[in-house]
């Protein structure tokens, strides 16, 4: 963003992600608004543009995101190799539970990862 566009005082992580709104508010839906409602915050400027927050770029997101799953998906693998018992609340899990969680968690890495490389 160059720096005519962005209001006085503003930081850099700023960007316009609507310009001249009406009195309903910042014209943004669906999956846009859920990212800006995860990642920052949307705030009106004195100009009447909507400016967003980001407190994290989406390649970092899905980066983080894709590592932690695949730390989970390797828990799962251990325990289905190793055979490491899982205790909750005197209930002993049984093994296909990490079957499911290993398959869920290594598609959501997967998917996290795809989407960190294509950006």
């Amino acid at each position: 963003m160059n720096a005519a566009m962005r209001p006085p005082g503003r930081p850099t992580r700023l960007r316009r992600i609507s310009s001249k709104l009406g009195a309903r508010g910042p014209a943004v839906s669906g999956a846009a608004a859920g990212f800006g409602a995860a990642t920052g915050f949307a705030a009106r400027a004195a100009d009447g543009n909507c400016w967003e927050e980001r407190f994290m770029e989406q390649k970092t997101f899905n980066t983080v995101a894709g590592a932690i799953f695949a730390v989970v998906a390797l828990a799962h693998l251990l325990r289905l190799v190793l055979g490491w018992p899982v205790v909750v609340g005197g209930w002993t899990v049984p093994m296909w539970v990490s079957w499911i969680g290993l398959v869920v968690a290594g598609g959501l890495c997967y998917l996290a990862s795809s989407l960190a490389m294509r950006r």
